[in-house]
């Protein structure tokens, strides 16, 4: 497993300004593991303060990953899942993307987030959002198609702490490619959604 991070932003709890970058491979070879896969995971985010205490905010996440070997499959515990909080909050919890026949979540070899938020003070130490998520979570790289992708809207509302942002956040979806999901989602959470 290779892992490398790189982070500019001042304050982590509220960026400000400075980006955050990742990268993740893992690599599962028949001498080391029954299953054989390859999975790789690049992240950016970026955070600018502009026009007085407003700030643009944004993420691109993807995921690539395959079995390798005498595999087909890549395990359900390495699997890429999107949806929730802190990823495409259109979606309930890791349910953007393959689902089971009982909707449960299936997770699958390829994933695209993207977000960008505005965030600006209301009242004190009370920030506004308003923000627009945009992914999918493919089973296989071949099914990946643009037209697949889902994309939301909304707005937050976010008290900072000591400890982070607590927030609130209601998204409507503008896309409706998964009829099995509300098209609006609620999320209470605790820190920066990217």
């Amino acid at each position: 497993m290779f892992n490398w991070n790189r982070e500019t932003a001042r304050d982590r709890l509220w960026p400000l300004d400075g980006s955050s970058q990742s990268l993740r491979v893992r690599w599962a070879p028949n001498y080391i593991s029954q299953v054989q896969f390859v999975l790789m995971e690049p992240n950016i985010a970026f955070y600018r303060e502009s026009m007085g205490q407003t700030i643009l905010s944004g993420r691109l996440r993807l995921g690539m990953g395959g079995a390798t070997g005498s595999s087909d499959v890549l395990p359900p515990n390495e699997r890429f899942y999107a949806g929730g909080a802190s990823s495409h909050r259109g979606f309930e919890r890791r349910k953007l993307g393959p689902k089971d026949s009982q909707g449960g979540p299936l997770g699958g070899a390829v994933k695209l987030e993207s977000a960008l938020e505005a965030r600006f003070p209301l009242f004190r130490s009370l920030y506004g959002a308003t923000f627009v998520d945009a992914g999918q979570v493919w089973d296989r790289m071949g099914d990946a198609r643009a037209q697949d992708i889902e994309v939301a809207a909304g707005i937050g509302i976010m008290l900072k702490t000591i400890a982070g942002p607590i927030r609130i956040d209601y998204a409507w979806r503008l896309t409706n490619q998964d009829k099995t999901q509300s098209t609006t989602q609620f999320h209470f959470s605790i820190g920066n959604p990217f």
